[in-house]
């Protein structure tokens, strides 16, 4: 009796629908009509499909489906509900709701069927690459190795949103082969997710990675897979752990066949020079410091992506924070001597400020329709990778080198560098731990800007109650004008606890309507 497959959506039918959106080489298949199990995985180039629908669908979720469309997941889930990010005059329920802190269940970006549409496709990679050896003489096992490696990452990244993003949830480590049976499942323990899910998907990917070769950011290589263990280990808490991935990190290959190199005080020679910055986001294939970008190009202004808060949109519904830029060049982060604040957001986009940080120096009134250029999305390059080294650093007592650390950005941005942490003068309500974690997420916040770390830094550090209480607060009066009083109806987030590793359950998203009423086995997060 042959098998069809039937995941979230029907994942033969639609495999490869946006490959050639998404990827380069390999990826840009037809896409295939209904198809059986037994009638696909035959050849090398059902792996390349395969993958390519693989791809597509992380990529869809990320940056939307283009036509126009703002509805990448990836400002969201990373940004919006931070202090980065604010609703412009265009943003509507969804937009306010993430701004205040007020979220609901129908919110546009609550729901996680994209992320489980990706790991039913790794699901059915994984089941059916492996046959393909034994069928097309052309497929060798380190083919298979290379590509199984790259569906079980991608697997634990898709696990790694959502436990980030809603804890507890469904798992599925096989396809959805069978209709007699029930597709519903219950919530799995967020921690039973990262022990028996994500690390051993992370694993099992580096153990079958080939090593010691020159990192393709496109695709998910060995460097990519050590900067993921890292991540996960440090969302964890588990400083020792994190540092031994960031260790095999540095010793990969980059995109030009040099070490990335563990990172030395006053060299600067690891990272992309001052020069040079904007070549991790728009040539990240031949950058110092590319690990894993989403590669879109498609030059057709009807296709290609339309970032949330990027410059081509004139009515995006996101805009960047007052405190960064307000409308007036001079006033908030824009202002400052930090070079990377006008490569990053548009100054002379007046009251608007959007994101250029992934487009070609220029502003609006100069800049082609960005619509019609490509955008590469960074997931991990090695700055990001540097200063979460800082963050494991300052865990483990050596406050020094995580400033270190910090001032090679600092340097690099023509920012005044950190003086010595033995000089510092640290008031009595704080410990030098917590002074230099300060610092180090500042300089997160500003390097990578726009890059989807700020909210999940914010919460993995606990920071979430002390940057976003003000915050909030500001915006409250500012939407409901200078008489209204925030403290009268305000609440935020109050049970966070750094001592006893808890997370305030407001920090995570509700789970979206439509996806409970489809499954009556979930619960929905508290307090929502």
């Amino acid at each position: 009796m042959r098998k069809t497959i039937i995941p979230v959506v029907s994942m033969l039918s639609m495999l490869i629908l946006f490959a050639l959106n998404s990827c380069k080489d390999f990826l840009t298949e037809e896409p295939l009509s209904q198809i059986t199990e037994d009638q696909f995985f035959q050849t090398r180039d059902d792996i390349a499909s395969a993958m390519a629908g693989l791809y597509s669908s992380f990529r869809i979720e990320m940056t939307g489906a283009g036509t126009g469309s703002t509805q990448g997941k990836y400002h969201y889930w990373g940004e919006v509900r931070s202090d980065n990010f604010d609703k412009s005059q265009y943003g509507g329920t969804s937009q306010n709701e993430m701004a205040l802190n007020s979220m609901t269940a129908g919110n546009n970006f609550c729901d996680w069927t994209g992320l489980y549409r990706t790991i039913s496709r790794a699901n059915v990679n994984l089941q059916g690459i492996p046959k393909v050896k034994y069928l097309d003489n052309k497929v060798t096992a380190d083919t298979v190795s290379k590509y199984m490696a790259q569906c079980y990452a991608m697997r634990a990244m898709c696990y790694f949103y959502i436990v980030r993003l809603w804890g507890d949830a469904p798992v599925w480590t096989a396809p959805y082969e069978d209709v007699t049976k029930s597709a519903l499942k219950a919530r799995t323990p967020k921690d039973s997710i990262l022990n028996y899910i994500i690390l051993p998907d992370l694993t099992n990917a580096y153990s079958m990675i080939k090593k010691n070769q020159n990192t393709n950011v496109w695709y998910i290589s060995e460097s990519a897979i050590c900067a993921t263990l890292a991540d996960v280990y440090m969302w964890m808490h588990d400083y020792d752990n994190a540092l031994i991935w960031f260790g095999k990190l540095f010793a990969t290959k980059t995109p030009t066949g040099t070490t990335y190199g563990t990172p030395v005080a006053n060299d600067s020679s690891r990272i992309e020079k001052a020069s040079t910055w904007k070549n991790v986001f728009l040539a990240p294939g031949s950058s110092l410091e590319g690990i894993w970008s989403i590669y879109f190009d498609n030059p057709t202004s009807d296709n290609s992506p339309n970032l949330a808060p990027s410059t081509g949109i004139s009515n995006s519904g996101l805009k960047p924070d007052s405190a960064v830029f307000n409308g007036t060049p001079s006033i908030g982060w824009t202002g400052s001597v930090d070079r990377r604040a006008r490569q990053t957001i548009d100054i002379l986009q007046t009251g608007w400020g959007n994101l250029l940080k992934f487009y070609p120096a220029g502003t609006k009134t100069s800049l082609a329709d960005t619509k019609a250029l490509p955008a590469y999305l960074t997931m991990y390059r090695l700055s990001d990778m540097y200063l979460l080294y800082a963050e494991a650093l300052n865990q483990k007592g050596n406050y020094q080198a995580a400033i270190d650390i910090v001032n090679l950005m600092r340097f690099r941005a023509r920012v005044p560098v950190c003086k010595s942490v033995a000089t510092w003068t640290i008031p009595s309500s704080t410990t030098t731990q917590q002074a230099v974690e300060d610092t180090v997420l500042t300089e997160r916040r500003w390097e990578l800007y726009g890059e989807g770390k700020r909210w999940f830094d914010l919460v993995r550090t606990y920071h979430t109650n002390k940057v976003m209480q003000p915050v909030i607060k500001r915006r409250l009066r500012v939407y409901y004008g200078s008489s209204f009083d925030p403290n009268a109806l305000f609440e935020c987030y109050l049970q966070e606890n750094k001592a006893t590793g808890t997370f305030d359950p407001r920090e995570y998203f509700p789970i979206d309507r439509g996806v409970l009423d489809a499954n009556k086995l979930l619960i929905q997060n508290n307090p929502y």
